[in-house]
C-alpha cells in the first residue's frame, strides 16, 4: 500500500487517506483476498463529520475511488474490497458512501455496502450501485478540488 497522506485537513475536508490501495491476490489469513489476482485502486477517504457540526450523518465517510488500470478490477468483488479498506482504516463499512470517480456520469457511480444476514456469527454483505445524486456530485467535486 502506497501512503501519500494520512489524516490531514484540507480546508473543510478531513482526509483520512489519499493514495493507492493494492492487493496481491494471495490468501494469508482466514479472510478471502479482494480477488485472486493482484490489483490496485486509487482511493481518497474523507471524513465528512466536520462539514456538518452538530449533525448526525448516516454516511459520515466518503470514499472516492478510481481504477489504476493495474491488475484486476473490483466490480465483482466490491464487498471484499470495501471490507478490506474499512478494516485497514478502522471505519464501519456501512457508514461509507463509495463513489467511482470515473463513473460519476454513468448510471452506477455510487455504492453502499450493507449487511444482509449473518451466518455462523459472520455478516454477509451486499453492494447496491446507483447513480450519483446531484448533492453527492457537488460534494465529490468539492472534495476532489480541495487539495
Amino acid at each position: 500500500m502506497t501512503k501519500r497522506s494520512e489524516l490531514f485537513n484540507v480546508g473543510s475536508v478531513m482526509v483520512i487517506y489519499d493514495g493507492t490501495f493494492e492487493w496481491d491476490g494471495k490468501k494469508r489469513t482466514d479472510k478471502f483476498p479482494i480477488s485472486w489476482w493482484p490489483g490496485s485502486y486509487r482511493i481518497k477517504i474523507i471524513d465528512l463529520q466536520d462539514r456538518a457540526p452538530g449533525a448526525v450523518l448516516m454516511r459520515p465517510y466518503l470514499c472516492i475511488l478510481s481504477d489504476t488500470g493495474s491488475g484486476f478490477g473490483i466490480k465483482n468483488t466490491f464487498e471484499r474490497f470495501a471490507l478490506s479498506v474499512c478494516d485497514k482504516f478502522g471505519i464501519d463499512v456501512e457508514k461509507v458512501l463509495w463513489v467511482e470517480e470515473n463513473a460519476i456520469n454513468e448510471n452506477m457511480g455510487a455504492a453502499m455496502v450493507k449487511a444482509v444476514m449473518k451466518i455462523g456469527g459472520k455478516s454477509i454483505y451486499e453492494t447496491n450501485w446507483r447513480p450519483v445524486r446531484p448533492n453527492e456530485m457537488e460534494l465529490v467535486k468539492d472534495c476532489l478540488t480541495a487539495n
